[in-house]
């Protein structure tokens, strides 16, 4: 958990230009009930060790991150979750207070550069960047 931890940081640092200042970790949510592994901005991020067998625990607490992730965000932008493990990514926004998945990828380690093309759109703050919540 810790290692994806740093890994997901290094990218959106490297990748992204987030200070190390504007990147939240653990953050409890206003209510107490749950905690966020990473927020920022207009972007949370769930940590799993295997996504595939923690699904279920991303789609019971998701809307429940995203609608707590858009009461704090100083952000025009749509809220967005991201779920991972590392190697899957999947990322979800809410519409109408229902979970929607926006877009799913599959890592390949000798493509670097495509993940961060698949991350753009999602962790842009560029009004012609951000993902389509429409229907």
């Amino acid at each position: 958990h810790e290692a994806l931890r740093g890994h997901i940081i290094e990218l959106l640092r490297s990748g992204f230009g987030a200070s190390y200042e504007d990147i939240a970790h653990e953050v409890y949510l206003l209510d107490n009930s749950g905690r966020i592994d990473t927020l920022w901005g207009a972007t949370l991020i769930e940590l799993k060790s295997d996504l595939r067998r923690e699904l279920g625990d991303v789609l019971a607490r998701m809307p429940a991150y995203l609608a707590d992730a858009a009461a704090r965000s100083q952000s025009t932008a749509p809220v967005t979750g991201l779920a991972t493990d590392g190697a899957t990514f999947v990322a979800y926004g809410l519409r109408d207070a229902a979970l929607h998945e926006l877009a799913r990828y599959t890592t390949d380690p000798e493509r670097p550069d495509e993940l961060m093309a698949w991350l753009e759109p999602l962790l842009s703050d560029s009004l012609d960047l951000l993902p389509n919540l429409g229907s």
